[in-house]
């Protein structure tokens, strides 16, 4: 085995601990066994694309060097280590797999930090060593894009390194800029992958068809319930720095919320 250079990406989930605390003390409320066990699939799997077989499935015209991305997910407890080959399609499919992973909890109330580098690695499904995967492990923690103040440690986002930001400014086709766009915020010094996208999409429909406010209503409905699932999180969070956490969700979601219900007022003043 030869250490790869790979784009590599480690992932957490917030609160964890405490979840497992309330698991083993019981009682009214306390998470069940099987509910965490679920909660750890979103990480998903190495085979869940099928990368081998159909080949990338986000810009799949774009460029890469093997057919099966070199993709690996290894999971250990409440974090994954997530991991392909350095090339257009690669980098993308990795961040839509990100992505996924934090749309995933977002929609049962939980949130995941994490952060995406550049760097040698071995990765096997059940196995990683390598400076690419200690790079990533350590950034993780720093996380400070959408920093409220110097307290605010550890944003709940999955950050992404400034040299894998530039690799797809300068080595990437247009198609993949653009998704990356989507998948992606930033708020002027640092970049990350959010879970946020889907839901701030406008219907692929004109303004005037009757069913466009009817599935704009439906997101913000969707936006309502997401938001009391993360206030009972927050009246379960063991600290203030896990609820500040869980305030940056909040926050988007009702900026979200606040786009959307401008899109209905849009589309009412064109009626009139």
């Amino acid at each position: 085995m030869t250490f790869d250079d790979k784009f590599v990406a480690f992932v957490d989930i917030l609160g964890f601990e405490d979840l497992v605390e309330r698991a083993e003390k019981g009682g009214p409320g306390a998470p069940t066994v099987g509910f965490i066990f679920e909660l750890l699939k979103s990480f998903g799997s190495s085979n869940e694309e099928n990368y081998a077989k159909f080949g990338p499935t986000v810009c799949p015209k774009t460029d890469f060097i093997s057919k099966d991305l070199n993709f690996h997910v290894t999971q250990i407890s409440d974090c994954a280590v997530i991991s392909a080959e350095v090339s257009p399609a690669e980098v993308i499919n990795l961040i839509d797999h990100c992505y996924k992973v934090s749309v995933r909890l977002l929609k049962v109330g939980h949130q995941c930090r994490g952060y995406l580098t550049r760097g040698p690695i071995i990765h096997t499904d059940s196995q990683f060593i390598g400076s690419g995967y200690v790079r990533a492990y350590k950034n993780e923690k720093k996380v400070s894009i959408f920093q409220k103040d110097e307290s605010d440690r550890g944003t709940p986002f999955i950050g992404i390194d400034p040299e894998v930001c530039s690799y797809i400014s300068k080595e990437c086709d247009e198609t993949v800029k653009k998704v990356f766009g989507r998948l992606t915020e930033t708020d002027g010094k640092s970049t990350a992958v959010t879970p946020f996208f889907a839901l701030r999409a406008m219907p692929d429909m004109p303004l005037d068809d009757p069913e466009y406010k009817e599935q704009v209503g439906r997101t913000i409905q969707i936006i309502q319930m997401l938001l009391t699932q993360l206030e009972r999180a927050k009246a379960n969070a063991e600290d203030d720095h896990a609820r500040a956490k869980i305030e940056h969700y909040e926050k988007k979601l009702r900026d979200v919320i606040a786009m959307k219900e401008s899109q209905i007022k849009m589309v009412d003043d064109l009626q009139q």
